[in-house]
Formats: structure tokens, C-alpha cells, sequence
């Protein structure tokens, strides 16, 4: 079986061919993690007018001194500038007001995922959207990793058979997630930053493979003693319309970090081992296994982000990103489809 191919521009410093130009004008909402994550994207496809806002002056200093970047000195300043693109890397809570303001002022946009941590005025926001033509894309790097890239070539090659059943697992010890500050700083603590529903992105590549949920039940709790007023453990069973039941479990309380799942079907299981970094099948017919080792490259941005091979997903992810601008492709993931999706989580989990 051959391997899924990797399209995206290879990380060279340089513009791709046919890239949008460098006088294109990128701002960056949020520097922390994951801003500085699509800083350094940003100028791996070549872009090079790149402009960041943080409240904290210490993430706005450490931007500018790590990427050479430009930064504003307040909200206003930021507001006011002119960008081609906006990259929405702030709390979730604060996602809908840039997104009202990317669209207000005509600027193309990519926000994390989830969207928001409402859906009240979304389905308004998306026809704006429409209807001034912009590109606006929901950040799905879960759908870029290699292993889930896999699991859904294997699904659709229906080397098992259909998949009838399943469990998946995602888990860390939520103080461990940015260990270079306190969690309780950190909006996945707090219900009033938009924290307690980052299970959205394992929805949402589990969503990519097997189609619309037709029913979403749950049990959430808060066990542990951590100071937070969001759930630590979340179960989900999750009944899909054209596929599977599948059981996924999230919690805040794993320590080392934990991810596994098991597909299964009348034929056989497909397993994703994700310590292992491998995906592989086994056939009750043949009673033999298939792997596949999808560990991939290694990136290194050189920035005190976390330097693992898992780093391509997110690379990939806003490569997608910049594709949609430049016409090559549409988001994967939009406002509609992750609303949707938001819809019936919020009312899974009662989160209010």
C-alpha cells in the first residue's frame, strides 16, 4: 500500500514558487505558542511583512527578537493597521471579536480551533464572510497529522471492512501543557476564556473520517484538585450516521502524555500507537498485522517551541492555509462545518 503523499511546500526560508508575494501583509493576533507557531510558518513560505500584537509586552519583546518581526504597541495601533491575512491565536473566548474584525475590515483569516465557545451571531458571520469573498479557515491540524492521515486511507481502502465500533484516548496533566507558566493563567482552566473544550479538535478529525454525528452523549466531571472551573475528564459516545459507535475519552489528569485509538470491525482492528508513532491493521482473515511507522521528520523552528516530529501537523496545517489564499485550495475546516460540530458539543457537556 502506498504512502500517503505529503503536497505541502518544503520548509526552505525562501518563498515557494508562486507564492503570494512577499510584500503581503500578515498579522498575528496572540504570540504565545501557537502565534509563534504561525510567525515561523509564515516566514518558512516566505512572507515577510509580519506583524504580531500580545497584551503581554514580554511575548510582544520575545517575538521581535526571535522572528525580527514588527509588533504594535497597543490594541488600537492593531486595529488599525492594514493586513491581507490575520492569524487569530488568542483565548478562544476572544476569537469572534477578530473574526468580526478581520471581516469588518477585509482581511482573510485562520483561527484556532474551536471557532468560539459560543455559536449565538457565527452563521451571521459566516455569510459576511461569503459574502465579501474572504478566505476564512478553522485551524484542523489533527487532520495533518500522519497517523489520522492514515487511519483515513486505511478506512477508506476498507482493508477491515466497515468500522462498526471504537475507542480513542487523549490525555496530559493540564500543568504540564505550558510548564513554562501557571496553568491557572492558561485559558483551558477557565470556562470565561473558552477553556473546557479542546476536545473539538479530536471531534473534528474523527468527524473528517466517518461524516456528521447523529448523536452525542456524555459524562463530564471535575475529579482532580487542580484549580479550574472547566471539566478534567470528558467521555463521549459518539454515534456517527453513516458509521461507527466510537467511545472518546479527554481528560487534563495523564502524566506522560497519553493518545491512543483502536478501530474495529467484523474483519479486524486498526491501531494507532501513538508512543510508538505507529499505525497498523490486523486481518482476521489472513491473521497476519500491517504497520506503518509514522514518526515523519523532525521540525525544528529554533524558537523554544517544543521540537517533536507531531511539529509537522501544525506546519501543514498553515501551509493549507496559505494555499486557500493564493486559490490552490478551500479550508478544510470553516466557520459552518466547525459551528456545527460546536453545536453539539456545548450541548453534550451543558457548557454554559
Amino acid at each position: 500500500m502506498s504512502p500517503i503523499k505529503n503536497n505541502s511546500p518544503k520548509p526552505s526560508g525562501r518563498a515557494s514558487a508562486g507564492a503570494i508575494s512577499n510584500g503581503a501583509r500578515i498579522g498575528v493576533v496572540g504570540n504565545g505558542s501557537m502565534g509563534r507557531r504561525r510567525i515561523k510558518h509564515s516566514q518558512m513560505y516566505g512572507y515577510t511583512d509580519i506583524t504580531g500584537w500580545d497584551i503581554r509586552s514580554d511575548r510582544r519583546k520575545e517575538v521581535e527578537s526571535k522572528f525580527g518581526i514588527q509588533t504594535v504597541k497597543s490594541q488600537k495601533d492593531f486595529e488599525n493597521s492594514k493586513f491581507d491575512a490575520l492569524f487569530i491565536c488568542v483565548p478562544p473566548a476572544e476569537h469572534y471579536y477578530y473574526m468580526k474584525l478581520a471581516v469588518k475590515n477585509g482581511w482573510n483569516f485562520m483561527v484556532e480551533n474551536p471557532v468560539w465557545h459560543k455559536v449565538k451571531g457565527l452563521d451571521v458571520l459566516q455569510r459576511e464572510v461569503k459574502k465579501k469573498k474572504l478566505v476564512a479557515n478553522v485551524s484542523c491540524n489533527v487532520r495533518f497529522l500522519k497517523a489520522t492521515q492514515r487511519i483515513k486511507q486505511l478506512v477508506r481502502d476498507d482493508v477491515i471492512g466497515p468500522i462498526l465500533s471504537g475507542v480513542a484516548e487523549v490525555g496530559e496533566y493540564l500543568p504540564d501543557w505550558h510548564p513554562y507558566e501557571p496553568y491557572t493563567d492558561y485559558y483551558p482552566s477557565k470556562k470565561e476564556m473558552g477553556g473546557g473544550i479542546d476536545a473539538m479538535c479530536d471531534l473534528d478529525w474523527l468527524v473528517d473520517i466517518f461524516g456528521d454525528i447523529r448523536r452525542m452523549n456524555c459524562v463530564y466531571s471535575k475529579k482532580s484538585s487542580l484549580k479550574i472551573n472547566t471539566y478534567d475528564i470528558i467521555d463521549f459516545i459518539l454515534e456517527f450516521k453513516l458509521g461507527p459507535q466510537i467511545v472518546l475519552h479527554t481528560d487534563m489528569l495523564q502524566s506522560p502524555y497519553g493518545r491512543a485509538v483502536k478501530l474495529i470491525s467484523e474483519r479486524g482492528v486498526i491501531v494507532w500507537e501513538y508512543k510508538e508513532q505507529i499505525v497498523k491493521y490486523y486481518d482476521r482473515r489472513t491473521k497476519k498485522w500491517t504497520k506503518f511507522d509514522e514518526s515523519g521528520s523532525r521540525v525544528n523552528f529554533d524558537n523554544n517551541i517544543t521540537t517533536t516530529w507531531a511539529e509537522q501537523m501544525y506546519m501543514d496545517d498553515s501551509f493549507h492555509f496559505f494555499k486557500c489564499l493564493k486559490g490552490e485550495a478551500k479550508p478544510l475546516n470553516t466557520i459552518e462545518s466547525n459551528s456545527k460540530l460546536l453545536k453539539q458539543l456545548l450541548k453534550a457537556i451543558d457548557y454554559a
